[in-house]
């Protein structure tokens, strides 16, 4: 069983590791404030060198959304002032998040400031936006829970691919935090 721990600019695989995976908001520093990715409004040309620049845990924002999010005492706190017109108008996204052939689980603690509903994705940028995960719907509530998916990957590899929590069409603010995933090869 592999753990994967995602850093700003490159990922680290540790194999034989027995643990639930590394908690991967941990390389967040406290008081981090997160950014709307600079680049991201289309996937153009030279969009592998510039996510090398820009590479990590950032904000996407369309179609209207608003929102601010910051990282402290090891919990991210996604402010949303304007869900905005669709469920991915307002993104808290991991990139990259190279994907391979195997099992995904993926296990997180969240809640709301009232409830409201959530899709956790792991998709491809760009083309048909293929979800690896299956874009998993989620409903949130003020109270901490924690949530898992797991899903199989087969035939397709992407070293591009991204992490999302979904937060559009709503305006009401999450926290996250335990966000892990664990990959098993086929």
């Amino acid at each position: 069983m592999k753990n994967l721990l995602f850093f700003p600019a490159f990922l680290v695989l540790f194999t034989g590791c027995t643990e639930p995976g590394v908690d991967l908001l941990s390389e967040l520093p406290t008081g981090a404030v997160l950014h709307a990715y600079p680049e991201y409004t289309s996937v153009a040309k030279g969009f592998p060198e510039k996510l090398k620049q820009h590479s990590g845990w950032h904000l996407v924002l369309q179609h209207g959304g608003m929102s601010t999010a910051a990282y402290n005492r090891g919990i991210l706190d996604v402010e949303v002032a304007d869900g905005g017109c669709q469920w991915y108008s307002v993104q808290v996204c991991l990139l990259p998040m190279p994907v391979e052939e195997g099992r995904y689980k993926v296990v997180f603690e969240a809640r709301s400031d009232k409830p409201r509903a959530m899709i956790l994705d792991i998709s491809h940028v760009g083309g048909d936006w293929h979800s690896f995960s299956g874009r998993v719907p989620y409903q949130l509530t003020p109270n901490w829970k924690a949530y898992a998916a797991e899903f199989a990957v087969n035939g397709c590899v992407d070293p591009l691919a991204r992490f999302e929590f979904n937060l559009g069409g709503e305006s009401v603010g999450a926290e996250f935090r335990n966000v892990r995933i664990i990959h098993k090869p086929l």
